[in-house]
């Protein structure tokens, strides 16, 4: 097991395999079993870890490995300042997560999915579908375009003012049953003061917004809710039956940890979790399992591997899913992003991915699409 390496920092876990000589190759049980041993270690003597869920895929198949606890049996309640106090509960397959930016990889195959239906050019103007101007007002004569926010060169910043806690989010809803994700959008794209100070296209700036711009793209050129659309043409072709934009109301959802160590308790959380207005930004709910269908798809190019009771057979074609892993903007912006995923080096070296952080969370999934599975 100690050929395994881990870093915390910024409350993002990295696990990476280290160097494993010809008398240290394992067979494929024994390195399960090292992985379980080394993930349990990490959990009882990392104080940032409370618990985690893992998935492998292979030639040999899907594998998944969990180690820890998805619910404390104490903590502080950092909404209500008070203690609180639950069953005890381990993580396992039927554990659901917030996937934080992870939940971008969804959005962004969704908006491809439609550029493989011909909805759009990568270089065409948001705004022809958007029905609304979006533009940044110090440079109103320039469009932001599909491949700025592929690319996130679109210059748009983030608000992180308007998040909602435990009950206060629906359980039917992403984010609010009276305000619509356009709505919610505009209410930030309007303000001047929602962007940066150069011209879009020129550089790279991370955005939330920007991606949730994505999601609102989806229902523009489809007529349905994103959250409709990504039920229908994602998760149910992939059986991903643990996978929604909500919170899991059934008991299989994990609380979600900080560490506190005040007042007598170790960690603290929000009770019931959180939502926020660009969710199709962060805020997909999965479980290992379910991600592994995801990733088994990409690795394929879209193909699903089998006919479903509807007729598909893919996400979507065998050329855009070669398009996703090429970089779409390399001589602007960070250079590393492909239709979504962040390909190659300084992160990805070899392969494509995805990371996430939230209060309490931290995600990841890397694939290496050159490689047969």
């Amino acid at each position: 097991a100690d050929q395994y390496n881990t870093t915390v920092d910024s409350n993002t876990v990295h696990i990476e395999r280290g160097e494993v000589t010809r008398r240290s190759i394992l067979s494929d049980e024994e390195e399960i079993a090292a992985l379980q041993t080394w993930l349990d270690n990490q959990v009882e003597t990392k104080n940032q870890i409370v618990g985690l869920s893992t998935f492998i895929v292979a030639r040999t198949g899907i594998r998944k490995v969990f180690s820890g606890q998805s619910v404390l049996e104490s903590a502080w309640d950092a909404r209500n300042n008070r203690g609180v106090t639950n069953e005890e509960q381990d993580v396992s397959s039927d554990t659901a997560c917030m996937l934080a930016s992870t939940s971008k990889l969804f959005t962004w195959t969704a908006l491809s999915m439609l550029l493989d239906a011909g909805k759009f050019g990568l270089d065409d103007p948001v705004e022809n579908a958007l029905g609304f101007q979006l533009r940044n007002p110090s440079f109103s004569g320039t469009s932001i375009t599909y491949r700025h926010l592929y690319s996130h060169t679109t210059g748009l910043k983030d608000d992180y003012t308007r998040y909602k806690y435990g009950d206060q989010c629906p359980i039917d809803a992403p984010f609010s049953h009276s305000e619509t994700l356009e709505q919610s959008m505009r209410k930030v794209t309007d303000k001047n003061t929602s962007w940066s100070n150069w011209r879009p296209g020129s550089r790279y700036l991370y955005s939330n917004y920007a991606t949730a711009i994505g999601a609102l793209l989806v229902e523009k050129h489809s007529g349905m809710t994103f959250p409709d659309f990504t039920k229908k043409y994602i998760f149910e072709p992939l059986q991903m039956t643990a996978t929604q934009w909500t919170r899991p109301s059934d008991g299989s959802a994990c609380e979600l940890y900080t560490l506190f160590q005040n007042r007598g308790y170790k960690y603290k959380t929000s009770p019931g979790g959180y939502c926020f207005p660009d969710y199709p930004s962060g805020q997909l709910w999965s479980t290992s399992g379910d991600l592994a269908k995801f990733s088994i798809a990409m690795l394929k190019r879209g193909n699903l591997g089998y006919t479903t009771a509807d007729g598909a057979d893919c996400l979507y074609s065998e050329e855009i899913g070669d398009l996703v892993f090429q970089k779409s903007s390399p001589s602007t912006g960070d250079g590393d992003s492909g239709l979504g995923w962040f390909v190659g080096p300084p992160y990805y070296d070899g392969g494509a991915g995805h990371d996430g952080s939230e209060e309490g969370v931290s995600t990841g999934m890397l694939i290496f699409p050159y490689v047969i599975i």
